[in-house]
């Protein structure tokens, strides 16, 4: 169930003011009990020192010694120990008849012939001579049962009686009895004087209490004997018992007066706690329920206007309080001010953000048609490209364009950073870069323009990766410049593979960084170009992509025959999952289509010995065999001298290898040969005098790369890092 909070706060002070009524209740319970029991028992001492008091007069005790004896001489004389009832009751046996027609029970037959006749303590017989007139105005009898009826009244005594204790038969005899009185019918178990009462086990003295409480027929009693002095002889006295008296309090009136107070209490603490909860009540409507419903519907009124979107105003409360509600209605009004102003931005807001938007995909539009397509193809080769920009607009690109009829460039590049910043930078970087490209054939001196070009007023500090590669469609051989990008892969009939690149400094970094370009052979060879983005893609336990993922996506597409891009970004969305992209990411596919114009022929050697001479003179045997015998022979003396040269001079260790291309164009054979090796340049060794021979296989000396030069139209060495690429041309014509 639920309660508001008016009724929370009221049923928090009805149940406090009853925890209070309840511990107040039990509280002065327990003291007016204490103090009832205290006042009883000062009343109970009281009372029994009176008693003691008034029983001790000399006067009292005589009479109520002569009725003992009167009692014990009566007693005495009963032999068959029925006691005085029956004694009596055949006493008054003699009376007129009329009495013996009467159905009365034993005691009532001796009250009814004491009443009417004024004989229950006939005289003579015993020499007492007690008359009815002396028992009544005089006797002790009828002045104790008085005494003891007034004590009943005010002192608490619930039932009192003088009895003499017979030792000898462990008894008590009655001798006056409070529930018998002259005047009045006796009461239900009183006792005529002569009754007797047998004592138990459970009869006799407390222990706790001596000679203040004795256990009588079940029931606790105050008790004390009575004695008075006896002369037995001149001048000498003697204590007498003469009897005791017994007293029971009545402490049933001691519990009648505390549940008395108990429910008068109780009935005054409900008023008071009625009256108190609802006080409370009132002052908490006035001096908080009033101000809180206030607050709550004024903040109920602004917020139904929020969620219907009506026109927000400020709703005060009105709550004037100088206490914490007071407050909080100040600070409400100022927060409703500050929701409204708030409100008002965000639409200000969301106004300029659509605004922008518009101009992001704008200029996301302008940025990719200033792309070329995504996918080109001619009767030379195919190139698949694609951008996927992490914000609306990147900074990476990539560029595909002929340099001439027979050479086509391929850059992909990746400014740091994103955003619009990143794409301006881009844009300027990719013509930078184009016009570079076609103001002249030297790669590296290309780049080094466009790297001084970007350094020019780059506040930002924006810098450029890119990997640039100028492609003869009709050897197949590329020459390419890292200016700090990934490598690329090479995607073949006889499996993968990542290049060796050697390494340039970015774009935009240092000024006047000489860039350096290097040269392959990519022939039939497929071409795979991506950013950095794919590699360190992130998934949603901060996994990289990676190198080994990106080599089995392409080991699969190569196996399969699928498309490389396709099949890529599926991976790559599989991996990242859900996870924002973390950067952009470009993929560019070169593919040539067809042979190259003329024969060709590649080889590359592992760790080459001697014996290698013989594979590579036969593979090019094979791949010319059209050629005419003397040509062939020329060019088996050119692989002997120059390979015996390259394992003599400059293979230093593991990881050594050679790279043999050879293309046939119009009546030349253009001959490149690439090894990783310690810088050397065959040309520029001197002849050896010593050595005359010119016996192939003999030993260079000089005289083996003179032989080769003979038979060569031209020949040129450069160090393009980490390689030394001799290349020389052959006429396929013979000699004569």
């Amino acid at each position: 169930m639920r309660f508001g909070i008016r009724a929370k706060i009221i049923l928090i002070g009805a149940g406090l003011s009853v925890a209070l009524m309840v511990a107040a209740f039990l509280f002065s319970f327990f003291i007016y009990r204490e103090r009832t029991r205290s006042n009883f028992n000062q009343s109970l001492e009281h009372c029994t020192a009176e008693f003691e008091s008034y029983f001790e007069d000399v006067g009292r005790l005589e009479d109520i010694s002569a009725v003992g004896t009167y009692v014990r001489a009566q007693y005495a004389e009963d032999p068959t120990d029925e006691g005085m009832d029956a004694y009596l009751a055949a006493r008054y046996q003699s009376q007129p008849e009329e009495l013996a027609r009467l159905s009365l029970t034993q005691k009532k037959y001796v009250y009814y012939s004491g009443k009417k006749y004024g004989q229950l303590y006939p005289g003579g017989g015993i020499g007492i001579g007690l008359s009815m007139y002396s028992l009544q105005w005089r006797n002790t009898y009828y002045q104790t049962s008085a005494q003891l009826a007034t004590a009943f009244a005010t002192q608490g005594v619930h039932y009192a009686f003088v009895a003499w204790r017979d030792e000898d038969r462990d008894r008590y005899v009655y001798l006056i009895d409070s529930n018998y009185r002259l005047e009045d019918n006796p009461a239900e178990g009183a006792r005529l004087a002569g009754d007797y009462y047998q004592m138990t086990d459970s009869d006799g003295a407390n222990p706790d209490k001596g000679d203040k409480e004795f256990v009588f027929g079940g029931h606790t009693m105050r008790y004390f004997d009575l004695y008075h002095d006896v002369e037995i002889e001149e001048g000498v006295f003697e204590n007498e018992y003469v009897a005791t008296v017994f007293i029971e309090y009545d402490e049933k009136s001691l519990v009648q007066s505390v549940n008395t107070f108990l429910y008068l209490e109780l009935i005054a603490l409900s008023v008071v706690t009625v009256l108190l909860v609802a006080a409370y009540a009132l002052l908490v409507h006035f001096a908080l329920i009033k101000n809180i419903t206030k607050l709550t519907d004024s903040t109920k009124s602004f917020t139904d206007k929020v969620l219907q979107g009506d026109k927000l105003e400020v709703i005060d409360p009105q709550i004037k309080a100088l206490d914490e509600l007071g407050l909080l209605s100040s600070s409400f009004v100022t927060l409703e001010d500050e929701i409204i102003r708030y409100t008002l931005k965000i639409e200000s807001d969301a106004k300029e953000r659509e605004r922008v938007n518009a101009e992001l995909a704008i200029a996301t539009e302008i940025q990719m048609e200033a792309l070329p397509s995504p996918c080109f193809e001619d009767d030379k080769a195919r190139v698949e490209a694609s951008v996927t920009p992490a914000k609306e607009v990147g900074g990476d690109f990539y560029d595909y364009f002929y340099l001439d009829g027979n050479r086509l460039a391929v850059v992909i590049a990746d400014v740091t950073g994103k955003g619009v910043p990143a794409a301006l930078f881009m844009m300027k970087a990719k013509g930078l870069i184009k016009n570079a490209l076609q103001s002249t054939d030297d790669l590296g001196a290309a780049l080094t323009s466009v790297n001084d070009e970007l350094m020019v007023n780059n506040k930002a500090g924006l810098f450029v990766t890119a990997f640039v590669g100028v492609i003869d469609l009709d050897s197949g051989e590329m020459t390419y410049c890292s200016a700090g990008h990934e490598r690329p892969y090479l995607l073949s009939r006889e499996g993968v593979e990542r290049m060796e690149v050697a390494p340039n400094f970015v774009l935009g970094g240092i000024k006047g960084f000489p860039y350096r370009a290097s040269k392959c052979k990519i022939g039939g060879k497929r071409l795979f170009m991506y950013t950095d983005g794919l590699n360190e893609g992130i998934n949603s336990l901060n996994e990289e992509f990676g190198y080994d993922r990106i080599n089995e996506v392409l080991r699969e597409c190569n196996a399969k025959g699928l498309d490389v891009l396709p099949a890529m970004r599926e991976a790559l969305s599989a991996f990242v999952g859900g996870e924002e992209p973390f950067d952009d990411v470009t993929m560019l596919l070169f593919m040539p289509k067809g042979e190259p114009k003329g024969k060709s022929y590649h080889v590359r050697i592992e760790d080459p010995d001697f014996g290698a001479i013989e594979q590579v003179t036969d593979a090019f045997n094979s791949a010319f065999a059209h050629l005419d015998a003397s040509v062939l022979g020329e060019f088996d003396v050119i692989f002997d001298e120059l390979l015996n040269n390259l394992v003599s001079y400059e293979k230093t260790g593991k990881g050594f290898a050679v790279e043999v291309d050879a293309k046939e164009q119009d009546d030349n054979v253009v001959l490149t040969v690439s090894s990783n090796g310690a810088p050397f340049d065959p040309l520029a060794v001197k002849p050896n005098v010593a050595d005359q021979s010119l016996v192939a296989g003999s030993g260079l000396g000089g005289f083996g790369i003179t032989i080769v030069k003979s038979l060569c139209a031209s020949a040129s060495y450069e160090r393009i890092e980490p390689n030394n690429v001799l290349t020389l041309v052959k006429s396929t014509r013979p000699k004569g």
